[in-house]
């Protein structure tokens, strides 16, 4: 199985033809103070399986900080993918999207992507510190991303 897509984005849809819409890909959060909440934040994976890869698996996603605890608990969907028309490759597009994502510090965090229970890729991003460290909880936009 291959990932050909693995990015963290403020919105991503698919269409019904199975077309992947994304925007505001990122890999920063400039936090406004500390701990943030951020509006909404999308996981997103795009997989492409080799012949003969099976076509039912689990996609899970484990979020965690830079000491390696979790921020949320695990997420995961199944997978059944069709045979596709004429042999062609078969792939499928995964949207993880958290809404009021608490990040209680500055750092490193990344999602951890497992299919079926083994690791695939790892998809870091950063929250930066505001100016003067910010103590209350923030809602709304962060300045950058």
């Amino acid at each position: 199985m291959r990932v050909d897509v693995a990015v963290v984005a403020d919105y991503a849809s698919i269409t019904q033809e199975g077309k992947l819409i994304l925007s505001g890909a990122f890999d920063r959060v400039a936090a406004m103070q500390l701990p943030w909440r951020h509006p909404t934040m999308t996981l997103v994976i795009r997989l492409a399986l080799e012949p003969g890869e099976p076509r039912s698996f689990t996609v899970a996603a484990n979020l965690v900080d830079d000491d390696g605890q979790p921020v949320v608990p695990p997420m995961e969907q199944r997978v059944e993918l069709p045979e596709v028309a004429g042999g062609g490759q078969p792939s499928a597009n995964l949207l993880f999207t958290m809404n009021g994502l608490l990040l209680p510090h500055a750092g490193a965090y990344a999602f951890e992507v497992f299919v079926d229970g083994s690791h695939t890729r790892s998809v870091p991003f950063e929250v930066t510190a505001p100016p003067g460290g910010g103590a209350a909880e923030g809602e709304g936009q962060s300045a950058l991303h």
